[in-house]
């Protein structure tokens, strides 16, 4: 089985147990369901594998048996909320426990978060109908996904999200399209994030945006720990030339951490 698909069915599994026993015909089963209700997409898997390589080249490394908060910023139908949840939730060592990951993910769209739930929900579905008996030997290690649809920089308001966070993803960040809000958003992302230890994720679409970013993220304090080129970005369809996804990924910290 792949690392990607057995991430994600230790996450629906809910269990840290290695999953090289689950019988072939059910991995098989699961990958075909996946792949034809769209939930798995190739470029899900590109992201992926780019999380680990980015991620290990900033020094990331993931804890075992801890609490994980993760927040999605402008997470959109958020085709990303199992795969992060599911990597992040991964334990740091092959003895380690998997990780109790909280994701939150936030958009202003309120018609996008309905999706992002759709999505989940039907993703989470997949695994208890062809994962059964796995599935009966839950752990959940008090793991969730929550959707909210509201400004991102007024996550204050609510008591039951994390004032900091160990992860913050924006994927796809936009800031091509308005700089300004942009800039608030990345603002409001880099003093949300745990002081030393958290970290800050962007990808993007192009070449020149993405540096942009970076060097907006930068006037506002952030240090940027690595940034990378995703060697199996998909390509978007003709009328977006030259953009693809998730085709620069970066990892950004206070500086804060640095003294």
């Amino acid at each position: 089985m792949s690392s990607f698909l057995q991430g994600l069915t230790s996450h629906f599994a809910g269990t840290g147990a290695p999953l090289d026993a689950l019988p072939d015909e059910i991995a098989e089963a699961l990958k075909q369901e996946l792949v034809a209700s769209k939930l798995l997409r190739p470029e899900l898997l590109a992201l992926w594998n780019h999380l680990g390589t980015t991620l290990g080249a900033a020094g990331y490394v993931r804890p075992s048996g801890e609490a994980v908060s993760l927040l999605n910023l402008a997470c959109g139908p958020c085709f990303e909320a199992a795969v992060l949840a599911a990597w992040f939730g991964q334990p740091g060592s092959l003895t380690g426990a998997r990780n109790r990951v909280r994701f939150f993910g936030m958009d202003l769209r309120g018609q996008e978060i309905e999706k992002a739930e759709r999505r989940y929900a039907a993703t989470e579905a997949v695994f208890q109908k062809l994962a059964a008996p796995l599935l009966t030997e839950t752990d959940t290690r008090g793991s969730s996904i929550e959707f909210f649809a509201d400004d991102a920089t007024r996550l204050v308001g609510y008591r039951e999200i994390p004032q900091e966070f160990d992860i913050i993803f924006i994927r796809h960040q936009n800031v091509w399209n308005d700089r300004p809000a942009w800039r608030k958003i990345f603002a409001f992302a880099l003093a949300s994030l745990k002081p030393e230890t958290g970290r800050l994720v962007i990808t993007s679409y192009f070449d020149r945006e993405h540096l942009i970013a970076l060097d907006t993220i930068r006037s506002l304090g952030g240090h940027i720990l690595t940034t990378a080129p995703n060697p199996n970005s998909i390509p978007l369809p003709q009328d977006h030339p030259d953009k693809s996804c998730d085709r620069h990924i970066a990892v950004i910290t206070q500086k804060l951490a640095l003294s």
